[in-house]
């Protein structure tokens, strides 16, 4: 993981200095779909990497669903245009992490995540334990905003907590991986 992401970061700089030339463009790309695969809401414009392990487990409530038989990423991704007149990408980020405390016993925050600006994206994050069933879970939910008037997505990860506290890495790169299409 560490080695995949010096190799991003390398050239992330490289982009930065010299622009993006086609071959570079390639090489991002053909190493990116060796490790990942591409999830894509069908009708929205936001796109992650998953590890290629990961499948689509089709759940109609979510715009995207996947699972590793260990951990799950959920999402549902916003336009900007559909919310209310008052409404911010932020007031649905908390709406759906209130939800989350209705539905689950014990649950509390574990990490209030900051604002970071990360790929051109704002992702706040915050961390929260829960339990299901007698099952204790993490609840790690993310607002990926890429600013005014674009598409956002609130996305769920969750796991049990030594799975989760292990691979913390992994759910960042995912995060760091989204991107709006045209």
């Amino acid at each position: 993981m560490f080695r995949r992401s010096l190799y991003i970061i390398i050239m992330l700089i490289s982009l930065c200095l010299f622009g993006c030339t086609p071959k570079l463009e390639n090489q991002i790309a053909d190493y990116l779909s060796a490790e990942t695969q591409i999830a894509e809401a069908a009708n929205y414009n936001i796109r992650f990497h998953l590890p290629r392990d990961w499948y689509e487990e089709p759940i109609k409530t979510w715009d995207l669903h996947y699972t590793n038989d260990y951990s799950w990423f959920n999402a549902y991704t916003y336009k900007c245009i559909d919310l209310a007149k008052d409404e911010t990408p932020m007031d649905k980020f908390e709406n759906h992490n209130n939800y989350l405390v209705g539905i689950r016993d014990n649950f509390e925050e574990v990490i209030d995540g900051d604002v970071e600006l990360l790929n051109n994206e704002f992702v706040t994050s915050k961390l929260f334990s829960g339990e299901k069933d007698g099952v204790k879970n993490w609840y790690y939910c993310a607002l990926v905003d890429f600013g005014e008037n674009k598409d956002f997505a609130w996305v769920l990860f969750t796991g049990i907590p030594s799975y989760m506290q292990t691979n913390f890495e992994m759910y960042n790169d995912i995060l760091n991986s989204a991107k709006i299409i045209d």
